[in-house]
């Protein structure tokens, strides 16, 4: 199988079509990992050549989206209604962090969100990392407080944030 992540596939959508053409020719499983920030007409295009999307699902709140991310969420909900038309499987992969999207009204807002999915197969709960800390420092970048300053969410946290999840929606979930 291909999985094409990123960066944003969505940004590099002309090249990444070109891709999944042939894979398919050469029938080659297909899946695409996106945050969905990127235009419709690309992920449509791309969706009909894709046999399963990871979609990441940060942050429900769409000011915090914006305070966290630092682009707006509006997009982003957009085009995962739009592929809901679609009868690609998607799985929505939401990072969870303490202090920040570890939130009762946030995972709430996952398990609607999977609701409102035709395709939804399941919801991967991940233990957000801080594996990029060493890039920022190798490209002489600066890495917001915030995230410099996250824990990481424990056993325990995860598990029950799986419980509460799972009280909500029927689906299979899965704690990374």
């Amino acid at each position: 199988g291909l999985t094409i992540s990123g960066g944003e596939p969505l940004q590099q959508s002309d090249f990444v079509l070109q891709l999944l053409k042939a894979a398919k020719e050469n029938r080659i499983h297909t899946c695409l990992e996106t945050c969905g920030f990127g235009a419709a007409k690309g992920l449509l295009c791309l969706a009909a050549l894709t046999d399963m999307i990871l979609f990441d699902w940060k942050e429900t709140n769409p000011v915090l989206h914006k305070q966290w991310t630092g682009v707006s969420n509006t997009r982003i909900k957009r085009n995962l209604a739009t592929l809901n038309h679609q009868e690609v499987p998607v799985i929505l992969r939401c990072p969870l962090i303490p202090g920040l999207n570890l939130r009762e009204d946030h995972l709430d807002g996952i398990a609607k969100t999977a609701a409102s999915l035709h395709h939804c197969t399941e919801i991967h709960l991940m233990t957000f990392h801080n594996y990029g800390l060493s890039k920022y420092a190798a490209l002489g970048k600066p890495v917001r407080k915030a995230i410099s300053d996250t824990r990481l969410a424990n056993t325990n946290e995860m598990a029950q944030a799986k419980e509460y999840v799972s009280s909500l929606w029927p689906g299979k979930i899965e704690i990374y």
